[in-house]
């Protein structure tokens, strides 16, 4: 089990995440947070596009009159 601190730094509380087994977080990448009513906080990568990263493709749809 890895173990974490917080740490003050100006207004903000920073977390330093440990790498574990050769795994590491790429500096500057954005994430969406998630706190839980448990105390649990999420990381999410944000993408700009999930889907395309999912290899699913865009439907685009075309207005037509009748």
């Amino acid at each position: 089990m890895l173990k974490t601190i917080t740490r003050l730094q100006g207004e903000s509380v920073v977390v330093e995440l440990p790498s574990h087994n050769g795994i590491k977080l790429d500096p500057d990448q954005e994430y969406i947070v998630v706190y839980t009513q448990d105390g649990t906080i999420i990381l999410v990568p944000a993408n700009e596009d999930p889907f395309l990263e999912m290899g699913l493709a865009k439907v685009t749809t075309r207005k037509t009159s009748i």
